[in-house]
């Protein structure tokens, strides 16, 4: 028995219909999707002191300087004071205040870290603070 032209029609439906659904299946689940990321953001931690670029007599930056401190804050807490110039966060120069802020964007709440400051000028101190809201 031969199959009417209908049933012909149909069984080719059926077979583009299976091989549509296959692949929006499998281009949900290819390799270029995104990879999974955590359940939730990891909060940033903050230094809680303003800064802007210091420079020597000859404009080339040599650090961050602080500008204000805020109450109750990391950097109250570690001791930083308004005109200090931070040059070394954990080990990494510092020359500008957007350099400063790029090793801060990449801890974490309460995660620690280690500055190194000019003081006086010509010496240097280090102080280490946990990193705040």
């Amino acid at each position: 028995m031969r199959p009417t032209t209908a049933v012909r029609v149909l069984r080719g439906i059926s077979a583009v219909a299976a091989v549509t659904v296959a692949v929006s299946v499998a281009g949900a689940c290819g390799a270029d999707s995104d990879p999974p990321g955590p359940p939730y953001p990891l909060p940033a931690g903050t230094l809680g002191a303003t800064t802007v670029t210091a420079t020597d007599p000859g404009g080339t930056p040599i650090g961050a300087q602080v500008v204000t401190v805020k109450p109750r804050s990391a950097a109250t807490e570690a001791g930083l004071k308004a005109g200090d110039v931070i040059v070394e966060a954990d080990g990494h120069e510092v020359t500008t205040a957007q350099q400063l802020e790029a090793q801060i964007a990449r801890r974490h709440l309460a995660q620690g870290l280690r500055l190194t400051l000019m003081w006086p000028p010509g010496e240097t101190r280090t102080v280490n603070l946990d990193l705040a809201r």
